[in-house]
């Protein structure tokens, strides 16, 4: 679909560069010439952050190489800054400037679109709904076919959880793909996959254990009959136990809410005998179509599994403290030491990745609030910044905190789950006073998961959610 001339978005991600210097007398007209007062008094340089990421093949993203080094059209999203203050943020969609304070034309850009739904529609439209230079050749491996909930939603190649093979999984292939993204000083990571086929759960527990993962969200509902397509992967009877192959799970605690349930479990690891503690969230207020049958029940729930998260960091600082995080790494180092022709690809690939079955892929998603400017891009020619899952960090700041990450559940790994990490990620960035839009960050979460969010009803919710979210936090 051809972009639309105006009132368009360049949905794709944006890539950081050091800031260029604009003598102050080139953009002085434009700043007197806006509706908005901006501080630009006393003001001795004028700075421009950011630069547009060009996606291959003309697909939305594309920049007009004139406006590319204007100091008139900044590069969307980049942070304007007058003498080191920010003195307002370039808006992709109308592309104009806006001021600093962004909360209020955030909410007013989010009411602008919810009441204008052709608009609406048409940038949902306009979004890529997948990375088509990416390969994904694992998942089409004859052995791998049968674990795919649907042909046509398939991890990519350089993003794709990667478990340890073993019998029964010879290519450790999973249906499930990790996402990340930076904020501030911080990487929010997730696993988004398919609810487990029946031949599957022992891989799904298994990614589990291998990714670390202690938060699960499920957003959708198993059936109890025994050939259901959603089997119950969990047990769901108190002190209930469910054996697998390599892993067992045994429930210790369940709490059942108007919408949610929580279950407390504890995963063993048969080859080891090591157990952790594991946190299932399931909400249960979707709709026949998908869609969350109240706002404040889904945003309750997205602040429940926020609170368990911090719950688990604080446990796991506790631990680091205590010496046991360091004690378990000089365990394993011990380990590879006395067997260096064995590498552990698997932890390599889904921790730190540093390679990419498409090298010329580049997607960048910039979050900037003026101090910080992120980007997102996958290369391994990379000469800075950390790699991992094939999402390069390159930032003035790159982020400090890692935490494991939170695997995201729903049928087919797209709907449900990207709504839920789409209004996360930008509950977030509100929340750091981060300037981003809608619609450039569900492009950036489908360039490391194909299909996500694929209803535009989800994708109109989305914005309702935010709004009210927004509304609600200028009166705190």
């Amino acid at each position: 679909m051809e972009r639309p001339s105006s009132n368009s978005s360049s949905f794709g991600p944006q890539v950081t560069t050091p800031p260029g210097f604009i003598p102050l007398n080139t953009n002085l007209n434009y700043f007197s010439s806006q509706t908005e007062p901006y501080a630009t008094n006393n003001v001795t340089s004028i700075t421009v952050s950011g630069e547009s990421g060009t996606d291959e093949g003309g697909t939305p993203g594309d920049v007009n190489s004139e406006n590319f080094a204007d100091p008139m059209h900044p590069a969307n999203g980049a942070a304007v800054f007058a003498s080191g203050v920010v003195a307002g943020q370039y808006d992709t969609f109308t592309r104009r400037q806006v001021p600093a304070s962004s909360s209020e034309y955030m909410l007013k850009t989010l009411l602008q679109k919810l009441f204008s739904e052709n608009d609406l529609l048409l940038e949902f439209n306009s979004i890529p709904k997948k990375r088509h230079s990416a390969g994904s050749s694992t998942s089409q491996l004859p052995d791998n076919q049968s674990r795919n909930r649907s042909k046509n939603i398939v991890p990519y190649e350089d993003t794709r959880v990667m478990l340890h093979p073993h019998r029964k999984n010879t290519t450790g292939y999973i249906n499930a793909s990790n996402i990340q993204i930076p904020l501030g000083n911080r990487m929010f990571r997730y696993i988004v996959t398919q609810s487990p086929l029946q031949e599957t759960i022992n891989d799904f527990w298994q990614t589990i254990w291998e990714t670390g993962t202690q938060v699960v969200v499920m957003l959708c509902e198993p059936h109890t009959d025994k050939h259901s397509s959603i089997p119950f992967y969990w047990p769901t009877a108190s002190k209930g136990k469910l054996s697998l192959h390599d892993y067992s799970v045994k429930m210790s605690s369940a709490t059942v809410g108007k919408h949610q349930t929580t279950t407390i479990l504890t995963l063993k690891c048969s080859s080891s005998g090591k157990r952790r503690t594991v946190y299932h969230m399931k909400y249960t207020g979707f709709n026949d179509a998908g869609v969350p049958k109240g706002e404040d029940s889904f945003f309750g729930f997205i602040d429940a599994v926020n609170s368990v998260k911090r719950h688990v960091e604080n446990e796991r600082a506790l631990e680091s403290d205590s010496g046991v995080s360091s004690a378990v790494s000089s365990s394993r180092s011990k380990l590879r030491s006395r067997s260096t022709s064995r590498v552990n690809l698997s932890d390599v690939t889904n921790r730190e990745r540093s390679q990419s079955m498409d090298g010329s892929w580049r997607r960048r998603l910039q979050l900037s609030n003026g101090a910080t400017s992120l980007s997102i891009h996958s290369d391994s020619s990379s000469e800075s910044g950390s790699s991992m899952n094939g999402v390069t960090i390159s930032s003035p700041m790159a982020p400090t905190v890692e935490t494991p990450p939170i695997t995201v559940v729903c049928l087919d790994g797209t709907n449900e789950s990207g709504l839920y990490v789409l209004v996360e990620v930008l509950m977030h960035c509100f929340e750091q006073n981060i300037n981003v839009d809608v619609a450039r960050t569900l492009n950036i979460l489908r360039q490391q998961r194909m299909n996500l969010l694929q209803s535009f009803d989800q994708y109109r919710f989305a914005y309702s959610l935010l709004a009210n979210y927004l509304s609600k936090s200028r009166l705190i």
